[in-house]
């Protein structure tokens, strides 16, 4: 009878797994926090604890595949736009099979030497040894992907902005967040949340944002739009408009996104900035 050890067999592959989607993220340069990548690898080591437990059960793992593998993606890609999701399906899936099957047959390969090399020892004996071995190898690589994701998270706090309106142009810095998920909804646009001051700055005249259309400045009406925005006092409406163009400076280049203005005038500065930039609103620039 086979004897396996869940709680190890659970860190490889927890080990694994978090090494595969930190290397994904590293490909797409897709900005994910600790938190969400050390849980989106615990679903994926549990899953394969699952295949062990219920090994007898052969229509229940392929089941649970598909659904199991969705969520830890979902879980890293929260925010970032459907194509970039399905990329980084694919180049999880190419990093697992590659680190996992690089994994499987170098402790093949080092159980046999260490047989070779010591025949007194017990396979038992061996099997620990090499099972610590690996973890110790693999805990090399999760640390310098987290370092990587921590100073990645670090660099992306504030992004410069330039909108045009009218034959004006304003620059301002806005702060980037990764809750902000709030899109327009006659455009399906992200939406960036500025002060009323910002507002009248990147406007060039102060104007009475108002909620009531026939108060608003004619020139202004052809770019309404209006945000629901959901908050502790429940659901309230908010002005907002678009502009000509908007751009974003990525090592020195102005790179276009494509998003909409909503104007609240209830709001402060947000962590000492004038706006709250979406962070999937620059998902493709950064």
């Amino acid at each position: 009878m086979k004897t396996v050890y869940v709680d190890i067999y659970f860190l490889i592959n927890f080990c694994v797994d978090i090494m595969a989607l930190g290397i994904a993220l590293y490909i797409l340069k897709i900005k994910c926090g600790i938190k969400r990548l050390v849980l989106s690898a615990v679903v994926g080591a549990s899953y394969a604890v699952l295949g062990i437990i219920f090994s007898d059960k052969k229509y229940l793992m392929p089941i649970l595949t598909l659904p199991i593998f969705l969520c830890m993606i979902l879980i890293v890609t929260q925010g970032v736009s459907l194509v970039r999701k399905i990329k980084y399906a694919t180049a999880f899936l190419f990093s697992e099979i590659l680190i996992g099957g690089f994994v499987y047959y170098g402790f093949l390969m080092l159980d046999r030497l260490l047989i070779d090399l010591d025949s007194s020892a017990s396979p038992l004996e061996n099997r620990k040894l090499l099972t610590w071995s690996v973890i110790v190898l693999l805990s090399y690589g999760i640390v310098k992907i987290m370092m990587y994701l921590i100073g990645n998270s670090a660099s992306v706090r504030c992004v410069k902005v330039c909108v045009g309106y009218d034959g004006r142009e304003a620059s301002f810095e806005a702060l980037v967040d990764t809750g902000n998920l709030v899109e327009e909804p006659t455009g399906g646009r992200p939406v960036v949340f500025i002060t009323e001051e910002l507002a009248h700055k990147i406007i060039g005249k102060k104007l009475d944002f108002s909620l009531d259309v026939a108060k608003l400045d004619e020139g202004f009406k052809k770019r309404i739009r209006f945000v629901p925005v959901k908050s502790s006092e429940g659901v309230r409406m908010l002005p907002g408009f678009l502009s000509d163009y908007v751009t974003v400076v990525n090592k020195g280049k102005y790179e276009s996104i494509n998003v909409s203005f909503a104007i609240d005038k209830k709001g402060e500065l947000y962590g000492g900035y004038p706006a709250l930039m979406p962070a999937v609103a620059i998902d493709n620039v950064f």
